[in-house]
């Protein structure tokens, strides 16, 4: 019993050493077939799922397990497009990023409202006030994989803002490298006499 506990201990202390870095120490993904997009993300426009009774001027459709980003009514690209934005890792945090990938995949609907382009843009941010756009792209251009890397190296977190007209999503798979996560889901020492406990 001793030991198992010394080893639990151990184990904490290495998880929560400075410096500590690991390939994809953190990974979520999202296929959207839940509604898992509604509480971990920590804003977006309206997400209906179903078939809606009304709808907003601008609004993501949870729609057969991709995520539909729709604008009613006049839509100018990169202005008032649809959008969700997350912050990575959900519910915690890190003593500082080392690297990190986001991947999705994407497509164009066969129409787009009043003859505008399709639109979807991928920005990123280190404190969700100061975003940089690292991904673009215009016009009917069929299926698409997008994949970034996630450079805003040192911060704590790593925020996410997609933001589209026309679109669909699908496939979100966000992965970083961290000296160490701390937060909800950080082991504690009531964790580790739980899991020792006979």
């Amino acid at each position: 019993m001793k030991k198992r506990l010394l080893a639990g201990l151990a184990a904490l202390v290495l998880a929560a050493a400075p410096g500590r870095a690991a390939a994809d120490d953190y990974v979520y993904t999202d296929d959207f077939s839940t509604p898992q997009c509604q509480t971990d993300s920590y804003a977006h426009h309206p997400i209906v799922t179903g078939v809606p009774s009304s709808l907003p001027d601008r609004f993501l459709w949870l729609n057969g397990g991709v995520l539909q980003f729709y604008v009613i009514g006049y839509a100018e690209p990169g202005v008032n497009d649809a959008e969700i934005a997350y912050k990575f890792p959900i519910c915690q945090s890190t003593t500082g990023i080392l690297g990190g990938t986001l991947d999705l995949d994407a497509v164009t609907y066969l129409w787009c409202p009043l003859g505008e382009t399709n639109h979807l843009e991928i920005e990123t941010s280190p404190d969700g006030l100061t975003w940089t756009t690292r991904y673009e792209a215009t016009d009917d251009w069929g299926l698409q994989h997008v994949h970034i890397e996630l450079p805003d190296v040192g911060a704590r977190n790593a925020y996410v803002k997609v933001r589209a007209l026309a679109m669909q999503i699908d496939n979100l798979d966000v992965r970083l490298q961290t000296d160490t996560l701390v937060g909800t889901d950080q082991p504690t020492w009531s964790a580790v006499k739980a899991l020792y406990k006979e």
